[in-house]
């Protein structure tokens, strides 16, 4: 399958083959998928037949035939903050990414929860609640990423580091 092909060629970093089979594949067959791995090619090779602005629209297309891809707005967002400089367009979409997977994760919770009153297991229920924070991104990353930027940080931040 074509598709898996292309994934192996990203996976060992055979960006211009995967290029290539892209551009191989007649326009009326190109899913989301495709055009999210075309913009992710472009985006990392060298291949003077493209620019950052045809890794943006590869995107945007992508996002066009399935408006709620998390992947494809993360890889948008990714390109508008780390290599377009753009912030605010790039903060944009990681609000909107967040904002689909928020729903998504509320409902997996309130699934667990409801499973975990059916068949009476508070025990369980009661260690979930603990840890169900840490599902989202635990304080360990937080901390990291804190660390990471702390000449950027104010010097009163509202999450402390430990």
């Amino acid at each position: 399958m074509i598709i898996l092909k292309i994934k192996d060629y990203i996976k060992n970093k055979k960006y211009h083959e995967a290029l290539d089979l892209i551009e191989e594949i007649p326009q009326i067959y190109l899913t989301s998928e495709f055009y999210l791995y075309k913009g992710i090619c472009i985006q990392l090779s060298d291949n003077s037949k493209y620019n950052l602005s045809d890794a943006e629209n590869s995107f945007q297309k992508a996002l066009e035939l399935d408006p709620e891809n998390i992947e494809v707005k993360l890889e948008l967002a990714w390109l508008y903050f780390n290599v377009l400089d753009e912030p605010l367009k790039a903060e944009n979409i990681f609000r909107e990414a967040l904002e689909n997977n928020r729903m998504k994760l509320v409902e997996s919770i309130e699934g667990i929860i409801k499973i975990a009153l059916d068949e009476n297991k508070f025990t369980d229920l009661n260690e979930f609640l603990k840890e169900y924070n840490n599902l989202i991104i635990s304080d360990s990353k937080i901390k990291s990423l804190l660390v990471e930027n702390e000449l950027l940080l104010p010097k009163k931040t509202i999450y402390s580091i430990k």
